[in-house]
């Protein structure tokens, strides 16, 4: 159902990550064709487990996120 997928997309992934390796975001990209945007945020040093072993990378991504909302909403 990732051809479904309209809404933009950041992915973040762990280049350490043994579950799910790395190259699995190409498959990600190549299934998501209408996305309104897709982006990758790789953690160099994290593995599969990120929100526990890498939460202060994800609320900074997170953060960012939602400002870049709220910057487009304003404009709108």
């Amino acid at each position: 159902m990732l051809d479904q997928v309209a809404c933009p997309v950041v992915a973040v992934h762990g280049r350490r990550d043994e579950l799910v390796p790395f190259a699995n975001t190409a498959y990600l990209e190549a299934h998501l064709p209408n996305a309104a945007s897709v982006r990758l945020v790789p953690l160099d040093e994290a593995d599969h487990f990120i929100p526990w072993t890498h939460e202060a990378e994800v609320r900074e991504v997170v953060r960012m996120l939602s400002e870049q909302t709220q910057s487009t909403a304003v404009r709108e």
